[in-house]
């Protein structure tokens, strides 16, 4: 679960040493003369991101836009509160063994499962008037287990669940592996339209990801089953969403939603202050820096809140790159980035410092894993055992000559991100690295360079997961995505060990606490030893909206808080 470039140059003094000393600038726009602080007339609400989905479609592409952009036009089967409780968004009860809805069973072929029925709401229906029935379940089933399709969560499908049965219009029983510790979570199953998206389908399964009438006909009122549906989209600008009349839940107080995409973090910030949007997204929007420099200046004119949460700050590194496929090379990395700097000087020590992919909050946390402080000696001393020595240039090399050399790829357009990357640049050159910065929007970055696994080094950039999530699409060797398998999974990186995957079967099936909890242990201290990417920080959540605005619940994790849109309304008019 999930970007105009601004140039900077480090000139005489040297960027690192510019950092040591303070932050870079502010970066700030001109304060406008005047700007709308009160509430619109007409009820539209202008939401201000940074980046654009890369596709509108479900069930691929795991940039996190496209779900916060999601959660208004859709629900899944199940999803995660605020307070981090599994909850039924689309069924009418979460399913349990107290009220028989969760049982085991031996399967006709002689397998044990878990049966859980689910049962969806029975005033569902999309936004052509058509009813949300078990056809679609089916059919969401069909293209899912469909290796040539290359669905982000293919193991759900393949793996997770061995059988599905219609029972009814409404009702439909997974059959899931044995011991399934929460069989009730559906993992943020999203349904389609059976009768929008088969033909598109049928038409050529394999190329289903670019036919999807989601992309070709987005604003199909067909397609959508939320609150709001999309009638309008301007590519890589913005998205325009009007009520759903066909909408089960509670009225949508807002006529319409504009959201706006602005990738350059200045311009952005120029758009709020001079009312060209109301609010600025805390999950999409503003870095951490911008934000806290932002603040002060602010904090009259707008209701400003920060959210800890799963976005986990890393560097995601190709191992088959030809030095980094050697964990030595990468715990050198590591040992190289003086990350407690990087916090202060850049975020303004608002982040948390990581030091494995799972949050401090979560309950599987563990807080004894091996821990990388900076250490440039080290690091140097790391690269020579591991063949890397430094040449007359500085920079090293192997015993044939070729240089240590990494590409950084990041988001482009954020004055933070560059500053980042060139941060971690001066620091990797001071251990006889040679990195080169490449800079991509979003959309490309997360749709075609990190899905097809074409960045020749690393690349930083952020997670949003849910709650007490073991990352399997991350770090498993069945989810790195190839051309086989139509890119699907999310390990980017290549990364391959038996023993990962060994507990990544087991920790949703070993069921008893202290056995539960030492898998997640184990998945954590290979995580810190190994080191598949390299941990920065879990970054927090700043949200920037107008005084009127009310009934916004940040969350903290992949269901944002979009989830609840149609509580969202202007104070005055409750």
């Amino acid at each position: 679960m999930r970007t105009t470039t601004f140039e900077f140059a480090a000139a005489a003094l040297g960027f690192l040493g510019i950092l040591i000393s303070g932050p870079v600038g502010n970066g700030l726009a001109p304060e406008p003369a005047q700007a709308a602080e009160a509430a619109p007339d007409s009820k539209e609400l202008r939401i201000g991101v940074s980046e654009y989905p890369g596709s509108f479609h479900p069930n691929f592409n795991g940039q996190g836009i496209r779900s916060y952009v999601g959660w208004m036009t859709y629900r899944p089967l199940t999803a995660y509160d605020k307070d981090w409780r599994l909850y039924c968004a689309l069924c009418t009860e979460l399913p349990s063994r107290k009220n028989g809805r969760i049982r085991d069973v031996t399967l006709p072929d002689g397998r044990k499962a878990v049966a859980v029925r689910f049962t969806l709401r029975p005033d569902a229906v999309w936004g052509d008037g058509t009813p949300v029935t078990t056809r679609d379940v089916a059919f969401t089933w069909e293209v899912g287990s469909n290796p040539a399709v290359g669905v982000i969560e293919q193991d759900f499908f393949t793996k997770d669940v061995v059988k599905l049965e219609v029972a009814d219009e409404k009702t439909f029983i997974l059959y899931r592996q044995p011991n399934t510790c929460t069989p009730e979570n559906s993992k943020g199953l999203i349904l389609l339209p059976e009768h929008v998206e088969r033909a598109a389908y049928e038409r050529d399964p394999a190329n289903y990801k670019v036919s999807s009438r989601y992309e070709s006909d987005t604003t199909n009122p067909g397609l959508w089953f939320g609150p709001y549906r999309v009638t309008r989209v301007e590519a890589g600008a913005s998205i325009v969403l009007e009520r759903n009349p066909t909408w089960y839940g509670r009225k949508p107080y807002f006529d319409r939603i504009v959201v706006r995409t602005i990738e350059n973090s200045e311009r952005l910030e120029q758009a709020l202050l001079n009312g060209e949007v109301d609010y600025v997204s805390g999950e999409y929007g503003f870095t951490v820096q911008r934000a806290a420099q932002l603040e002060p200046r602010q904090q009259h004119r707008f209701k400003i809140l920060w959210q800890p949460g799963f976005a986990y700050r890393h560097l995601d590194l190709n191992h088959d790159h030809p030095a980094l496929g050697d964990v030595r090379v990468r715990r050198a990395l590591l040992h190289a980035l003086n990350r407690l700097r990087i916090n202060d000087r850049l975020f303004y020590g608002r982040n948390i410092l990581a030091h494995a992919d799972i949050h401090p909050m979560d309950r599987g946390y563990e807080k004894d894993v091996y821990r990388y402080p900076y250490d440039p000696v080290r690091a140097g001393w790391l690269l020579d055992q591991a063949g890397w020595r430094a040449g007359q240039d500085g920079i090293r090399r192997n015993e044939d000559g070729v240089p240590l050399e990494i590409e950084l790829w990041a988001g482009a357009g954020d004055r933070t991100i560059e500053l980042e990357q060139q941060f971690i640049e001066d620091s990797w050159r001071q251990i006889g690295v040679r990195t080169i910065l490449k800079n991509a929007t979003a959309r490309v970055l997360f749709g075609e360079i990190l899905q097809e696994r074409r960045f020749n080094g690393a690349a930083l950039f952020s997670w949003i997961s849910l709650p007490h999530d073991p990352q399997d699409t991350v770090l498993h060797s069945r989810q790195i995505p190839t051309a086989e398998n139509g890119w699907s999974g999310q390990n980017f990186l290549g990364y391959s060990n038996p023993r990962m995957d060994r507990i990544l079967d087991q920790i949703g099936q070993v069921c008893d606490p202290s056995a539960n909890q030492a898998l997640w242990s184990e998945m954590q201290t290979l995580y810190a030893e190994e080191l598949p990417a390299l941990p920065i920080f879990f970054l927090s959540q700043p949200y920037f909206m107008p005084l009127w605005l009310e009934g916004v619940e940040p969350t903290g994790h992949q269901f944002e808080s979009t989830m609840g849109i149609e509580n969202w309304r202007r104070a005055e008019d409750r």
